[in-house]
C-alpha cells in the first residue's frame, strides 16, 4: 500500500465541448484513493454539504433546547426526528431488514457508534451558545482529525493502515492553529 496523502488527483476527459476551453474536451477532476478507486467529486460535494448541515444543526439544536428546556430533552427530540427519517428511508427504498444473528456476533464496540452520536449532540447544543458555532465545531472536528489520524495509523477498529506523515501532520498542526486563532472574539 502506498503512504503519503491518501490520494493523488487524476484529470478525466470526456470529449469535445465547444467552448470548454483548451482542446475542447470536459474534464472532471477525481481523487484517487490508495486502493486506486477514484472518489466522485459528487461525494465530496455531498461531504461539504453535510458539514454545513451539522453547522446549521448546531444552532437549531441549541434553540431546540430553549424550547424543550434542556439539552437533553433536545437530543432525544432531534434523535426521534432522525429516527423518524430513517424509517422512512428504509421503506421508501425497500431495504432488506438485518438478520439479527449477525447483529448479536459482531463485536460490541460496533454498538458504540450511536453513544459517541449522542455525546455529539448533547456536546454541540450546550457549547455552541457558550462558544459560538465555528469554535465549537473546529475543535470537535480536531479530536475527530487526531482520533482519525491515529486510528488509520494503527489501522484500528478494521480500518485500513495509512501512516501519519509529516505532511498530515502538518495539517492537523495547521487545524490547530486555526483553533488557537478562532478561539478570539
Amino acid at each position: 500500500m502506498r503512504q503519503g496523502s491518501g490520494f493523488e488527483q487524476v484529470e478525466v476527459r470526456l470529449g469535445s465541448v465547444a467552448g470548454a476551453g483548451g482542446d475542447g474536451a470536459a474534464g472532471f477532476v477525481f481523487l484517487r484513493c490508495y486502493d486506486g478507486a477514484a472518489v466522485n467529486p459528487l461525494y465530496i460535494a455531498l461531504a461539504f454539504l453535510t458539514g454545513a448541515g451539522i453547522a446549521a444543526q448546531a444552532l437549531i439544536n441549541s434553540r431546540l433546547r430553549l424550547e424543550l428546556g434542556g439539552a437533553f430533552w433536545a437530543a432525544i427530540g432531534q434523535f426521534v426526528v432522525g429516527l423518524i427519517l430513517l424509517i422512512l428511508l428504509v421503506a421508501a427504498t425497500r431495504q432488506p431488514a438485518p438478520t439479527l444473528a449477525n447483529a448479536f456476533r459482531a463485536p460490541w464496540w460496533v454498538w458504540t457508534g450511536g453513544a459517541f452520536g449522542a455525546t455529539f449532540i448533547v456536546v454541540s447544543i450546550v457549547l455552541t451558545p457558550r462558544m459560538g458555532t465555528a469554535l465549537t465545531l473546529a475543535s470537535i472536528t480536531i479530536g475527530q482529525l487526531v482520533a482519525a489520524l491515529i486510528l488509520d495509523h494503527n489501522g484500528w477498529l478494521g480500518g485500513t493502515v495509512v501512516r501519519i506523515t509529516p505532511v498530515r501532520a502538518a495539517g492537523a498542526a495547521l487545524l490547530f492553529a486555526g483553533i488557537w486563532l478562532m478561539r478570539v472574539r
